[in-house]
Order: structure tokens, then sequence, then C-alpha cells
């Protein structure tokens, strides 16, 4: 460049300097506008706001830097109640790594704008200068009667978009009018790394028998199998999952792994009672594999309700804890130990408990309006604590089993579980039919049909024919058919009914036939095929058809105790008046197998003919009853047949003593029993079809035609 250029371009930018000026004046001014905008607004639309929420997929509220927090927030709750010294405030629960000499300030937002301002003393697990863990940090609300929306907790005066916040609970706004619970159950025990999931399904489930409006689950971290079954249960509305991931907390804190956990139990703890404030009328602190047991009543609805009539004002109730020990397994479970093999943990339907020992534990049904800090437990003027002693209600904690003397259940055995375990085991098989991940029963895969208790109602084209020859192939199994022929029975069908049987009833199975005649002689000869036979037993001849019908169920109950129960795997009895007409299968075999009656199959239980009696042992109220059962035809393992007899021969002579006959006869007792212990599988009609009323292809099973007066003598 010239020396001439060089002078003419300084010229030209002296002339435009102050238009340079101005400009840069412009560009300060708005970089200050864009900092006071960050400095005071931004952090608020940054704000990590937890949404834990029932019957959703758990929520989990991540710590950002853990280690950089003095005070990590998992819930804020409004707490206006009239006890407060100062209200109302804001209560901020947490985690503490704060020493007790350092300021901290709370940052509220409201509809009206951010708030900063000095937190009160925090309630700290000690104050010697050390990081304290669980802690209940109390703020000023000055929002007025602004609505409030979350809030943030630190150690600087100006809060900073790295500091998370979380939502305010418990607003005006926000609060039910009326409780949607009478008891929540809070399983308090950090789940972390939790594998006994069969035990937690049992407890969920008793907590829904005894009367639990809500159950909240607080864990940290889970196996699959868990988190599926909490997904399950959350979806299903009945319980809300509160999820903390912690996992750079637990490496990073000053605490053991041990003495952080507890910290944080402590913080779920009181969470739960503040998140249950106003929707739930009392809140019960409990254990996974914990359960308040009722002695004197059916329910906790009516065990509260007794309480708080006897302890008038009081808003605490204190129980024992008992441990339960398992001692051997129960030979007459509702569900087999080999039925959950992929599931971790003690089911508790299988095994006999020893009466509890106490412990030195107690554990709280409260009134969640008067607690302010769970570790003091402070309760307003109104209320007071009360201890409810045992032999009305107890906490039990089942747990695993331990070894006796030759394994025999002792005297002091505990019963009142066994109350619960028919209920219990249906509940389960509802679980069981929601989630197959967590059993091996293969008979879900199996049926396609299913009663209200779901189990399988079998029926051709509801079932995988070949799947199930294909399990039962193997296994070398004995079945057994019972059937009586007495005067003109024995004339007109035992020989039809054997034949029929050898060709169509478990063919590929060995098979044992028990006959029961009052004239061996008269019994017609009949070729069996392979892995067939029968065996003859003389009875003595009822002078009434009726007692015959009854007394078969002595007979039966005889002979299993003393022959069948050691011959077969599984047992039907039938009636001499059918015939096999198709392949009666492996399909129908199951513990309890109940068939029902083709005319009533498509009614309702108004129409059935129950026992309507009261007096009989029989009786079934009207509006009771799923199906109605035929006597004609029933099944399952000889330990449950077993029961079933002695419970219809039982009944029987019970009404014998009244002079009352039920209506019709041992099948009424059969229908009672079956209503008391829910078959494990049901037959449809094409199992015992009476062509009487219409054509059936499908009929396994039928009824022959006869003529009363020419066969029945009496």
């Amino acid at each position: 460049m010239k020396a001439g250029e060089s002078m003419e371009a300084l010229i030209k930018v002296t002339a435009k300097w102050p238009k340079l000026k101005r400009n840069w004046v412009i560009l300060f001014v708005c970089a200050l506008i864009l900092v006071l905008i960050y400095s005071f607004v931004l952090p608020s639309s940054l704000f990590n706001i937890i949404h834990q929420s029932i019957a959703k997929t758990p929520s989990i509220f991540t710590m950002h830097h853990p280690t950089s927090h003095k005070f990590v927030a998992f819930s804020a709750f409004l707490d206006d109640r009239d006890s407060n010294s100062v209200s109302p405030v804001i209560r901020v629960i947490g985690l503490n790594n704060l020493y007790h000499k350092e300021k901290v300030y709370c940052h509220v937002r409201c509809d009206s704008g951010i708030y900063s301002v000095q937190a009160m003393e925090p309630v700290l697990s000690n104050d010697i200068g050390v990081p304290s863990g669980e802690s209940d940090m109390i703020c000023e609300n000055r929002c007025g009667s602004a609505s409030l929306i979350d809030i943030a907790v630190s150690t600087k005066h100006n809060h900073s978009a790295m500091e998370g916040s979380v939502k305010i609970l418990n607003t005006k706004e926000g609060r039910p009018t009326e409780f949607q619970h009478g008891l929540t159950i809070c399983i308090n025990k950090v789940l972390d790394e939790y594998t006994n999931v069969l035990q937690l399904i049992q407890s969920i489930e008793m907590y829904r028998l005894l009367g639990a409006g809500k159950v909240s689950v607080y864990k940290i971290n889970c196996s699959d199998m868990m988190q599926q079954v909490l997904d399950y249960y959350a979806q299903d509305g009945f319980i809300e999952v509160l999820s903390w991931d912690i996992s750079q907390l637990l490496t990073s804190s000053h605490h053991t792994h041990k003495e952080t956990l507890q910290h944080i139990q402590d913080i779920f703890s009181i969470d739960c009672v503040y998140r249950n404030m106003y929707t739930s009328k009392y809140v019960l602190l409990n254990g996974p594999e914990e359960i308040l047991i009722p002695n004197q009543h059916e329910n906790w609805t009516e065990l509260m309700r007794e309480l708080a009539q006897q302890h008038e004002g009081a808003e605490t109730f204190v129980f024992n804890v008992h441990v339960f020990s398992a001692i051997a397994p129960d030979t007459d479970s509702l569900t087999s130990n080999t039925q959950w093999p992929a599931d971790p943990g003690l089911n508790i339907l299988y095994y006999h408990f020893n009466n509890g020992v106490e412990s030195d534990e107690k554990r709280m049904v409260i009134n969640p309006r008067v607690i302010f800090n769970l570790d003091q437990l402070s309760v307003d003027h109104s209320g007071k604590w009360v201890k409810i002693p045992s032999d009305m209600a107890q906490i039990r904690l089942y747990q695993n089993l331990i070894t006796t003397e030759s394994g025999v259940v002792p005297e002091n055995e505990d019963k009142r579980l066994q109350h619960y375990k028919p209920s219990l085991a249906e509940h389960l098989a509802a679980v069981l039919r929601l989630l197959p991940m967590l059993t091996q029963n293969v008979e879900l895969k199996w049926f396609t049909k299913w009663t209200h208790w779901h189990v399988p109602v079998v029926g051709e084209g509801n079932f995988n024919r070949e799947a199930l020859n294909k399990h039962h192939k193997n296994k070398r199994l004995t079945i057994g058919l019972t059937v009586f022929a007495v005067g003109k029975y024995l004339d007109y069908f035992l020989e039809q009914f054997l034949v029929s049987a050898d060709k169509y009833f478990m063919t590929d199975h060995r098979v044992i036939i028990y006959v029961m005649v009052d004239e061996p002689s008269k019994i017609a000869h009949v070729e069996f095929g392979v892995k067939r036979s029968y065996k003859v037993f003389r009875i003595k001849k009822e002078n009434r058809w009726q007692d015959i019908s009854m007394m078969r169920m002595k007979t039966l109950s005889d002979l299993l105790k003393k022959y069948i129960q050691y011959e077969v795997d599984y047992l039907f009895c039938m009636d001499v008046d059918v015939n096999f007409i198709a392949p009666y299968g492996v399909e129908t075999l199951g513990e309890r197998v109940a068939q029902t009656q083709a005319w009533f199959f498509e009614t309702t239980n108004q129409y059935f003919t129950y026992e309507r009696r009261p007096e009989s042992a029989a009786y079934i109220p009207m509006g009771e009853g799923d199906y109605y059962y035929h006597a004609a035809s029933f099944g399952g393992t000889p330990s449950e047949v077993l029961k079933l007899v002695d419970h219809c021969y039982d009944g029987i002579m019970a009404d014998k003593e009244k002079n009352i006959e039920a209506i019709w006869h041992d099948e009424s007792h059969l229908n009672k029993y079956f209503l008391l212990n829910k078959p494990t599988k049901v037959l449809n009609p094409d199992y015992l079809w009476s062509f009487s009323i219409h054509d059936n292809k499908n009929a396994k099973l039928r009824w022959v035609p006869k003529d009363y007066g020419q066969v029945r003598e009496n």
C-alpha cells in the first residue's frame, strides 16, 4: 500500500468512528440484558421436576453430580398445619451432606416468581459437624396465595441451572376433598438388589385381601424380573413405585453403603407419610416380607374400626413384630413349590410356620396428619399412642426355612395363615395368568379358556392336544378310574362302560379300573388292552338308590386310604351309566377336577339346584356359586379326591343327625365342597353330555338312555 493510500484509509476509518462506538454500546447493553435473564429467569425453565405418579411405569429421579451437592432433595411438601411454629412452611426431604455451620437457601418457584430465602434450621440426625444423612429441610413459604410449583435447595444465594428442583406436593389445589384410601402400606425398606420376588408378590396380594387401598414401594435398583412385577402392579393401579437413582452417591458418600441405605430408608419413610397425608386415613410402615395379620378380625377395615372405637383420640397404633420361620413343606399345599422354580424367594403357601417369636422391633399404623418428623414421631396434643396386644393383631415376618428334628411340624404350628390360603392361592393364579414369565406352569400355554379364578375350562378347541400329549408321554403316569355297579346297574351298564373305557380312556397310559359291585360273579369278561387292568371289590347293597349314591363316598374314602393312593397318580370317579365315545385324555388331569352339568352350563347360579336349606351341611345361599357340578364324574390327585369324598361323607352324616337329606344327595355336598375349594380344572359339558339336549360332535362321554323305573329297584 502506498503512503497516499494509507492516509486515505485512515481518514475513512476516523470518519466512521462515532458509528462504531454507538454499535459497541448497543452490543454491551444487549449482553447485559442476556446475563440478567440467565440469572433470574432461565433457571426456572431448566428445573428438573420429579414426576412420580400412581399407576404408571416407575419414575426415576437421576441426581446430577451428587458429590457437588450439599443437600440432595427427594421430595417437597407444603405443610400448613396449625401445629407448625411458623405456618405455612415447605418441608424438603432429602439426603444431607451439610456441616451444621453452613447456610442453606431455599429457592421456591410459584406463579408469582422465584423467591430465595435462607432455610430454617434443618432437622438433622446429628449436629456434631459431620455429614448427617437424612434430614427434613424447613423453608418459609413467601409465595403467599400464589400457586406453588417447585423448590430447590443449595448453599448458594443465587440458584444455578446445575441444581435440580423437586415438585411441591400437598398444595391446596392438589389435595382431594376426602380420603381415597382407608389404609396405605408403605414398603419403606429400600429394595436395593432385592431378589425375593415370590414373597413380595404374596405380600402384595395379602395386602389386597386384607383391604389395603394402595401400596407405596420404594426402590433403588432391582432385577429385571422384579421390575416386571413392579411394572405389572403399577399398571394395575394398586401400587405406586417411587425410584431414586443414587448410584453415584453410593460410591462417593462419606458413609458406608449400609449407612447410606439406612439414611435413604429414613427418607422414604417420612416421604411416604407426607405423600399420603391427605389421601389416606392411615399409613402402615412395613417391610416387604411383613404382613399385619388380624387375629380376631377378617380384615384391616374391621380391625381399625374397632381400634378407633376402643381408643378414642388415638392417632398411632403400635404393633409387635413376630418372626415366623418356615418349618416343613405343607403336603396339602394349594400351590406346589415346583410351580414357581423361576422365582427366587419363599413360597409362604408351601410351608408350615411355627408360632412366631416376638421381636424387639415394632411397627406402627399412624395418622399421617399428626406426624412431623419420623425419627421423633412428634404427635399433636390431640393424639396419643396405643400399644396393641398380639392376640388382637401382630406384624408377622415370614422368613426362610429352618430345620427341625425329622422334619416334623411342631404342635405349636401357626394356623392363622391357613385361613387366608385359599383366597391367596386364587389371587396368585391371577398373577400367573398375566405374568407367565414368573412360572414354569406350562398350562398357561396349553389352554385358552379360563374361569374367573384363572384355572382352565377344558373343551374341544381350547387346548393344545399335541403339546399336552407330548408333555405327559414320558411321565409313566398311572391313572385310576372308579365305578360302582349295584343291582340292575351291574346287569345293564357295567360291561359297556368297561369296553368303552378300555378304548377311549387315557390311551397310551397305564390305567387301573376299580370296580365296586354287590355280586362279582355277574361281571362279564372284558378283554383289556396293554397297560389296562381292573380290580374288583365287593360292597354291601343299600336298600335305596339314594343311599347307594351317598355311601359310595365312604367306600371311596376307605379304598383311597388303603390302596388307591399308593397305586395311581390321578384318579377319576364316574357313574356306571355313562359310555366313552371319544378320546378322554390327559387334558383333563389336575389336582381337583370338576365336571360341569350340561343343562346349567350357560345359565346363572340363581337357577342352579343347590341345597338351599340353611340347616343342611350342603347349604349354598342364593347368589353364590360358579358352576353346577356333576357327582357323576369328578377327579384329581388321590390326596385331593380323598379330601373331597371325606367332606361329602361328613356332610351327609351331619345331615342324617338332623334328619335331613340334601336335595341331590352326595352331589349337593360335592357342589358345596367345590364352592369352598375351587377346582383347579373345570371340564365343560363335552366331557359328560346328554344327547337329549341336542347333538354334540365334540362329546367324549355320554349318558346312556335308560328307563329309571326299570333299572332302579326302589
